[in-house]
């Protein structure tokens, strides 16, 4: 008797869980920083360090900031690379359409110039706006001189995809910036 109840529950459980209308987790929404399109140098003049980036976006979902000290995590929106190696691409991507030739620091790989970028605020609101707050060094034969720093927000829209797509803007302005330094 025991065994024919719990197989009846078994089966109305499972029934349930196959209804019209039962809420099944919503999908994931894939997203990457998108880059200008330029051609590239066979040789780099300047490696690009891997950015840096802060602690609380080193995760697969979408950070979005609410508020000062209130960020959301976006469960279903995801980056479809990690941020800091899609920061870098896009960076290296926006100076060669400045034309100068870049590249992602890699062993065996060498270029006169090194620029270092850590970024203190890469994030947005939807419905308000995209930041990007980031510090730079640009070293020459080993000597690192010239540093500074780039701010600058845009508008963000009123998606996270458009929030993305003013984020990618705003690395090809601080490609612009850094361009004209390099140059």
């Amino acid at each position: 008797m025991r065994t024919m109840i719990a197989a009846a529950a078994m089966a109305a459980l499972l029934a349930g869980c196959s209804l019209p209308g039962a809420k099944n987790a919503p999908d994931a929404h894939w997203y990457v920083l998108d880059a200008p399109a330029a051609v590239q140098p066979s040789a780099a003049r300047v490696e690009v360090v891997p950015a840096v980036l802060p602690g609380y976006l080193g995760r697969p979902q979408i950070v979005e900031r609410e508020g000062g000290v209130s960020p959301r995590i976006h469960d279903f929106d995801r980056w479809g690379e990690e941020l800091g190696s899609g920061f870098t691409r896009v960076l290296c991507a926006g100076l060669a359409k400045e034309g100068v030739s870049a590249a992602v620091l890699r062993q065996g790989v060498s270029a006169p110039v090194r620029l270092k970028v850590e970024v203190r605020r890469f994030e947005g609101s939807v419905g308000g706006a995209a930041m990007l707050e980031a510090d730079w060094e640009i070293c020459t034969a080993g000597t690192c001189g010239r540093r500074g720093t780039f701010a600058a927000d845009a508008p963000a829209g009123g998606s996270i995809a458009s929030m993305i797509e003013a984020e990618s803007a705003l690395i090809a302005g601080f490609a612009r910036d850094l361009a004209a330094r390099l140059r």
